[in-house]
């Protein structure tokens, strides 16, 4: 049977139409089209988009031709679509190819997605679905005929009444001309079997061993696969990474900003404090004394006080000019403050001269 390309233009708006061609010739995504409705008219369209190629006849064809049937079809029985597509799947198709096949021929993303859970779960018990890595492949069901099905229970009686032959029957004589062997016959089961022996039993499905092609592909679909699931935890983990790299910002951010308030406070606090002194007429050294304590309240000591002449230490002192020898006697005009928390810190060294002769 020919196999006839059509070209299914879906219209994008209420006042288009569904549009039916027939592909004359194709390179690639591009398609010379004759459509249906415009006789002899021919037309080069690009394929994908609205424009969705198909063979005749097809179940894709026939999706594509009649949307709200396959919105029906696929409400009531999703599994049955997946299964005719998979068919006709020359071969097999990932979850995630499936769902966007499935999105291609009209039905809406979140059906689709809604359906999908159910759909996997009923195609791993069908015989004809095979699934591996990841990849869903439709195969042929295994004929009726290589089915024995189990007994009867209403024949049970006369199951185990037959007698067993002791010996299996002679086998009948072939010619030296016949062309194949005469095929061999199973032997009798013991009779000490009893009735075990007359109960017939389902053989086991024949395991075919796949060709070295297969398992190529095979090993290179659970490979993608692997690679995929590896991409995936990548993926999650960048944004588990980005997630707490933007929380830890916005913790130091807080925390930058609540400290600034407080230094700010604690300054205002001073000044105020410095204010009312000045304005209730307090000596120079009541107002020095009340800084001191404000500021020891914050865990701040002084390096130094004003008029002090100790010597010259580059970790503590801020010469005014020159750069005095380590030990050189210095006096302190401004003193310099230290933050004793868990640890201390020197935020600001005391400034001094040095001591003239």
């Amino acid at each position: 049977m020919d196999r006839v390309e059509v070209a299914v233009r879906r219209p994008q708006g209420p006042d288009e139409r569904l549009r039916v061609g027939t592909v004359l010739s194709r390179t690639g995504t591009l398609a010379r089209v004759q459509w249906n409705d415009d006789g002899a008219v021919e037309e080069n369209v690009r394929l994908g988009g609205e424009n969705l190629l198909a063979v005749a006849g097809t179940r894709r064809h026939q999706f594509l031709m009649d949307l709200p049937a396959l919105i029906e079809r696929f409400t009531s029985d999703p599994v049955a679509v997946v299964v005719e597509l998979l068919r006709e799947s020359s071969k097999g198709l990932k979850a995630q190819a499936i769902k966007e096949l499935l999105i291609e021929l009209g039905l809406e993303p979140a059906a689709v997605e809604r359906a999908w859970r159910g759909v996997q779960a009923k195609l791993s018990k069908r015989d004809d679905v095979r699934i591996r890595a990841n990849t869903y492949r439709w195969v042929w069901p295994r004929p009726a005929e290589d089915v024995i099905d189990s007994p009867d229970p209403s024949a049970g009686a006369e199951a185990t009444a037959s007698p067993v032959p002791e010996t299996p029957p002679a086998a009948p004589a072939v010619s030296a001309t016949a062309p194949e062997a005469v095929p061999e016959i199973p032997a009798a089961p013991p009779a000490e079997a009893g009735a075990k022996a007359t109960a017939r039993e389902t053989p086991a499905p024949i395991r075919t061993s796949s060709s070295p092609a297969a398992d190529a592909a095979d090993a290179v679909e659970a490979a993608e696969e692997r690679a995929r699931v590896l991409a995936e935890r990548c993926e999650r983990l960048e944004r588990d990474l980005r997630s707490a790299s933007d929380r830890a910002i916005r913790l130091r951010t807080s925390q930058e900003r609540q400290l600034r308030i407080d230094v700010v406070r604690a300054l205002a606090g001073l000044a105020a404090e410095v204010e009312e002194m000045v304005i209730g007429r307090a000596t120079p050294e009541l107002i020095v004394e009340r800084v001191r304590n404000l500021v020891a309240g914050q865990a701040l000591h002084p390096v130094g006080a004003v008029g002090e002449e100790p010597g010259f230490d580059p970790a503590l002192h801020e010469p005014l000019a020159g750069a005095p020898e380590p030990g050189t006697p210095v006096s302190v005009i401004r003193p310099g403050y230290r933050w004793a928390t868990s640890e201390e810190i020197l935020l600001h060294r005391a400034l001094v001269e040095q001591v003239r002769a």
